[in-house]
């Protein structure tokens, strides 16, 4: 079960596989959509239809969740799997994976982007995040210029 809790502006749920109860505190921008969605605020689900929805299947969430893909102009990204199996990279379970690497590549620290997610392990945690080129560029930037030991003056650029 999961709760939306606009007023104290937090997520609250149990993972499934662990049984862990998780917090997570929601942006202001997604606390400022859930009042314009229901002003007055609510009790039940914010889209009940969803709710009831099942997963799998051609009329499941992450099918529908491909053609909302697909309509929005985004390639869905089919890819070879094994053998010839063919899988899409952006699918509705994809999305686990934006999370913690946008807090990845935001440069917020292991410890919290794993108390955020609620992933057990630091193994887990790594399968989920992708490291975006322009944050590694950013590293490589960050470094000092290169410099002779004891010297206050670039090195020179040797022919050969």
């Amino acid at each position: 079960m999961v709760t939306v809790d606009p007023q104290k502006g937090v997520i609250a749920y149990e993972q499934r596989k662990t049984g862990k109860k998780v917090t997570v505190p929601m942006h202001y921008h997604i606390i400022e959509h859930l009042h314009r969605l229901a002003p007055s605020g609510t009790s039940g689900y914010f889209y009940p239809t969803l709710a009831k929805k099942i997963t799998a299947g051609r009329n499941g969430l992450s099918c529908s969740f491909k053609r909302i893909v697909v309509r929005a102009g985004i390639a869905p990204g089919i890819v070879p799997g094994k053998g010839m199996k063919r899988f899409t990279k952006r699918t509705f379970h994809s999305l686990r994976h934006s999370f913690p690497s946008a807090l990845a590549n935001a440069g917020i620290p292991e410890e919290v982007r794993m108390k955020l997610t609620g992933h057990p392990s630091k193994p887990v945690h790594h399968t989920y995040i992708h490291i975006e080129l322009a944050t590694l560029k950013n590293a490589v930037t960050a470094l000092p210029l290169f410099r002779h030991v004891g010297s206050d003056s670039p090195p020179a650029h040797s022919e050969g």
